[in-house]
């Protein structure tokens, strides 16, 4: 067998995998919430190659992050203006060239910035890297920050039938609520 068999094979194989899981798991997940997962993807430098995408999936998720891009600018301008100190006629110049063209450049550079290994902390690369990236730090910041489980919420309602069983189903709710936050912030008391 020779080497561009086993490519092929290797490329059939991985279509197919992408296939099933998209007929097994999209149709179950909306599609805001895979959009939040191949945007985590493109702004994790460990990930940012999107290896794993078929190439579609891939353009469609760097357009999504320039739209998104966009969308904190437009924000950031709309916010109330702050007081400003008087400006050079330089000062002025420069800073009438549109943000979008600069985000443009932003974005362009980050595509181009190589992968990190993957036992690298993404925040740590984002904390180290925000004056070269700022507005995508801060989208970064924002999706990345997302739990991706459900594991401390369901520890939680596990605890609370710990604490609301049979013999104990009259505590008053804000009994209950307080006895769970002392419990979960318990390592900060001592």
């Amino acid at each position: 067998m020779d080497l561009s068999s086993v490519g092929k094979t290797l490329d059939n194989l991985k279509e197919f995998l992408v296939q099933d899981i998209k007929t097994r798991y999209i149709s179950k997940l909306n599609r805001v919430a895979l959009d939040l997962v191949y945007l985590a993807c493109a702004l994790d430098p460990r990930s940012k190659d999107l290896k794993f995408m078929t190439q579609s999936d891939q353009d469609a998720t760097w357009n999504l992050l320039q739209t998104q891009l966009k969308s904190i600018l437009v924000t950031a301008s709309s916010s109330p203006p702050k007081k400003k100190a008087k400006l050079s006629f330089m000062d002025t110049v420069f800073s009438s060239i549109s943000p979008i063209i600069a985000d443009s450049d932003e974005f362009i550079a980050f595509r181009k910035e190589p992968s990190i290994p993957h036992d690298y902390c993404p925040f740590l690369w984002w904390k180290n890297h925000k004056s070269e990236y700022p507005n995508l730090a801060r989208l970064a910041k924002r999706i990345l920050a997302i739990p991706g489980t459900s594991v401390g919420v369901e520890r939680l309602f596990s605890k609370a039938g710990d604490v609301v069983n049979k013999n104990r189903n009259r505590l008053n709710p804000k009994n209950v609520t307080q006895h769970l936050m002392l419990h979960d912030n318990k390592r900060f008391l001592k």
